[in-house]
């Protein structure tokens, strides 16, 4: 039995072939659940960021009702200060009103912190959509 070398060659090319295909007929469903999971977790990171949102929203409204309230606190110590019958009863009130609206001011500049923070949020969940779109593109 002559083999000629010829032979032997394309069926050694043959073999070499066939384990490549088989090496990317196993790495497809290992790629799928790769790619599975990115989507999972890309899921898991848009809904941990929309919660961060939902809170610092939550948070911001809180902090704008608390200073009304306090703006409206104030309206009526002002309003107090002409019914005072003594100048200690009066020199409280203005104190008090001094309190509140440095209070005030404190809280605004909170809560401009926050609509930035909600911003920057607002931000990240679009940026995380669309980097789980891709994702889900790419399955």
């Amino acid at each position: 039995m002559s083999v000629n070398a010829a032979v032997l060659s394309e069926l050694h090319r043959i073999h070499r072939q066939l384990g490549d295909l088989r090496s990317r007929l196993e790495r497809g469903p290992r790629q799928i659940k790769a790619s599975e999971t990115n989507v999972a977790n890309a899921d898991a990171e848009l809904a941990a960021a929309k919660e961060h949102h939902k809170r610092t929203r939550i948070s911001a409204d809180q902090k704008e009702l608390q200073l009304k309230e306090r703006e409206g606190r104030i309206l009526d110590l002002k309003a107090r200060l002409n019914t005072c019958s003594t100048n200690r009863e009066y020199q409280t009130l203005l104190e008090q009103i001094a309190a509140d609206e440095a209070a005030n001011s404190v809280l605004a500049d909170e809560i401009l912190e926050l609509f930035e923070k909600i911003t920057e949020a607002q931000d990240k969940v679009a940026e995380i959509q669309s980097n789980r779109e891709k994702l889900e593109q790419e399955l």
